[in-house]
C-alpha cells in the first residue's frame, strides 16, 4: 500500500518502462522528483505521468535526448514544448514552480 504524501521521489536505474502506474498515484498539488533518467537508456516515468504533470528539468537540451522525456519525444507522444521550464528558472524566480498544495 502506498501512503500518498505531499511529495514522491522516484530514484532508480530502470532501462525499461516499469514505472507504469505512477500517474495513478499522483494527486493534485503533489510534488514528484524523478532523478534516475539521466541518459538515453534510463526510464522512470511513463508518458501518462508526464502528461499529468507540470514538468521542470535540469536542461532542455539534454532532456530532449535522454530518459523519460527523450523517449516520449522520440515516440511522438510528448513535445519539448510541453516542459514547463528548467529548474534554474524556478530558482531564479523567472518561472513559477508549484502552483497548488495537495
Amino acid at each position: 500500500m502506498l501512503n500518498v504524501n505531499d511529495d514522491m521521489r522516484v530514484m532508480k536505474e530502470e532501462r525499461t518502462d516499469r514505472s507504469r502506474g505512477v500517474a495513478e498515484w499522483l494527486q493534485e498539488g503533489q510534488h514528484l522528483t524523478a532523478v534516475g533518467a539521466y541518459d538515453a537508456t534510463k526510464c522512470e516515468l511513463d508518458v501518462t505521468a508526464l502528461k499529468r504533470a507540470r514538468v521542470f528539468v535540469d536542461s532542455l537540451d539534454s532532456t530532449a535526448a535522454n530518459g523519460d522525456i527523450g523517449r516520449a519525444i522520440a515516440a511522438g507522444q510528448y513535445a519539448l514544448t510541453e516542459v514547463s521550464g528548467e529548474i534554474g528558472e524556478v530558482l531564479a524566480g523567472i518561472k513559477t514552480g508549484r502552483i497548488s498544495a495537495s
